[in-house]
């Protein structure tokens, strides 16, 4: 039975946002403000806005669960938000004309604030070497300027790369949809070796068939890089695998067999300078169709020594690429980047790539500032944990305070504890 009750309006300053706030604190803590400020293209009059009202207006919007740029309005009617924040927010068609205008100037800078990000948290971190996971991504899109994807609907493609110790996005390609998956492959390598902090390397790559190409293997084997490649079933490798005369059982990580066999050859490209592994699994279909082939097969290329790693062993790894999938689903499905507000390439490679650093951003805070648990939950987990946790805003002796729901104590003593550090290094 439902309860009876009043609902009444109130005039006291509460905000759903407070955890909003602390993402804002972090962010001008590290001075992303002032780098944001400093690259973007200054307002051509002086009431014009700062590039940081844009870009924090639509980092906090992704990051609370809004999906167009109407949703700022919502965070522009938080007034104890804006108090705490000191900024104004621009209008959404404000914002749209901006990140129009503003692709030509600062769409490489906005990369360059993503790098000073990466430096922030891999700086933090012991490692020296990291696995590079890069993967395309389609988004539907009806606008009119979408093009034709090759999963048949319009939108875009953009490629992505992230790393697999911490999931930082470390390259971003915002593409139209007819661009392959393959196209500008080396490029997109070489950016994100680029990308790595001083001190920091790409060692490793794990790529899907899109990058099955001689000039990656070639680069990959003069740099040192180990590679697991998804290979093209073509003529050349397919006469190599039916060549195989020993082939094993497969186990899973848990040592159960799975109804599939493996085995491996060498093999080499036209275009290659040297020769890699073929790592192979084949498995019979579950149908009796008799149209169907006696085996399935699925093909790993990799130069990773049989010292270095066993068959099986370049299966589980190559297999752990799927995270990167998960983490591209992140970004559509978490940060709202499914939905491409503009009709104009620029302004949405722009809203993308803000999407982007909205990511990295709480994987940052994630890595240097939350409780350990926080490390892999969603980001709709993390709003419904602490986002859109609700402050009460008060004036104490010339003072503004925040007053924090009492059930968020872990929330509390983390800002807390953030502040002290604010204050030490100040």
């Amino acid at each position: 039975m439902m309860l009876e009750f009043k609902i009444e309006k109130s005039e006291e300053k509460i905000t759903s946002h407070a955890g909003l706030i602390l993402t804002s604190e972090f962010y001008e803590y590290h001075g992303l403000d002032k780098l944001v400020n400093l690259i973007f293209p200054k307002p051509g009059s002086d009431i014009g806005y700062m590039a940081n009202n844009f870009v924090v207006s639509l980092l906090l919007m992704q990051i609370g669960g809004g999906e167009a740029l109407a949703h700022v309005k919502r965070l522009s009617e938080d007034k104890p938000l804006m108090k705490l924040l000191n900024m104004q927010i621009p209008k959404p068609a404000t914002i749209g004309r901006w990140l129009e205008r503003t692709y030509s100037k600062a769409y490489d800078g906005l990369e360059t604030i993503n790098n000073y990000v990466f430096e922030i948290v891999l700086s933090n971190d012991k490692r020296t070497e990291y696995t590079f996971d890069p993967d395309a991504t389609a988004i539907a899109s009806e606008k009119e300027s979408a093009k034709m994807t090759y999963e048949g609907f319009t939108g875009y493609m953009p490629m992505l790369g992230c790393l697999a110790e911490i999931p930082l996005f470390i390259v971003d390609d915002f593409r139209e949809g007819n661009v392959s998956p393959s196209t500008d492959a080396l490029p997109i390598l070489e950016k994100a070796i680029k990308n790595m902090p001083e001190g920091k390397e790409i060692a490793r790559l794990r790529s899907d068939s899109a990058w099955y190409q001689a000039a990656i293997i070639n680069y990959c084997q003069s740099k040192g890089i180990k590679f697991t490649i998804t290979a093209d079933k073509d003529k050349a490798v397919m006469e190599a695998v039916l060549n195989i005369k020993e082939w094993k059982p497969c186990r899973d990580k848990d040592g159960k067999l799975n109804g599939r066999e493996y085995g491996e050859t060498s093999h080499s490209m036209e275009k290659t300078k040297d020769g890699f592994r073929l790592v192979v699994q084949r498995w019979k279909p579950e149908s009796e169709r008799k149209d169907l082939p006696e085996y399935f097969y699925y093909v790993i290329a990799t130069n990773y020594d049989y010292d270095e790693l066993l068959c099986q062993e370049v299966i589980y790894w190559h297999n752990s690429r799927a995270n990167s999938e998960n983490y591209n689903k992140e970004i559509k499905l978490g940060f709202g980047m499914e939905h491409i507000p503009c009709q104009d390439f620029g302004a949405n490679a722009m809203y993308f790539r803000i999407g982007i650093l909205a990511y990295n951003l709480i994987i940052a805070m994630k890595e240097l500032l939350l409780p350990e648990e926080f490390k892999k939950k969603t980001i709709k987990t993390m709003r419904w944990l602490w986002v859109n946790t609700w402050g009460k805003l008060i004036r104490h002796s010339g003072k503004l305070i925040l007053k924090l729901d009492s059930s968020v104590e872990w929330l509390f003593e983390c800002w807390k504890d953030f502040k002290q550090r604010k204050k030490s290094n100040s």
